[in-house]
């Protein structure tokens, strides 16, 4: 392309604040970078899901495991008490 910004000018437009977002170079139109862009952002966005993840599991009580807490994962005994089965 002709009229091409350079990256560091598009990072001083887009990217100038006090906590800088990281950024990715790509090129779509000849793949050139997109999966290396892809990759990154689906880990960051992992690690961001296993910390909210890790903080909301650590603020939890105890007795938010049990039974009829609104937990899917809990696991609660039939009327006879021998076939556990998940809510």
């Amino acid at each position: 392309m002709p009229n091409m910004a350079p990256t560091h000018y598009l990072e001083y437009l887009l990217n100038n604040r006090a906590k800088r977002a990281k950024s990715f170079a790509a090129v779509a139109t000849n793949g050139q970078g997109v999966f290396a862009t892809l990759n990154m952002i689906s880990r960051l966005l992992l690690q961001k899901f296993t910390r909210e993840m890790e903080t909301r599991s650590a603020s939890e009580t105890p007795s938010a495991a049990s039974p009829g807490t609104g937990n899917p994962m809990a696991i609660n005994r039939s009327r006879s008490g021998n076939i556990p089965r998940l809510r």
